[in-house]
């Protein structure tokens, strides 16, 4: 949140809920105590990530300072920014709960060698 700028939701806050306003669409990030409220306590002993958060960065600079200063709020990059082979810089990081999301700057690149 702070890291982008975004704005808490303040009127949604629960002890086990937070809203964020991110432009045109919200997100809902919910503590492990929610699961058995929405009936997915099964949840709680899965492993893996299960969705990646990508959040677009205007520019490589951009991407670069995104991700230092999200490391500086307690994120750990997990892949510092690189340019990959689908010609996306970006940069791989957990949060401090140890969701997975990533800053992306999607470059001009030649999609076509990525069709089979």
């Amino acid at each position: 949140m702070h890291v982008f700028g975004f704005k808490e939701l303040k009127n949604y806050r629960s002890p086990i809920f937070r809203a964020i306003h991110v432009g045109k669409c919200s997100i809902g990030i919910n503590s492990l105590d929610a699961y058995a409220l929405l009936n997915l306590k099964f949840l709680e002993k899965t492993n893996g990530v299960k969705f990646l958060l990508n959040f677009e960065a205007r520019s490589m600079k951009e991407a670069d300072e995104l991700t230092a200063r999200a490391v500086r709020r307690g994120a750990r990059a997990i892949k510092e920014p690189y340019r990959t082979y689908y010609d996306w810089y970006q940069a791989v990081l957990l949060d401090p709960e140890e969701n997975a999301f990533r800053i992306n700057k999607v470059l001009p690149g030649d999609r076509k060698k990525l069709k089979k």
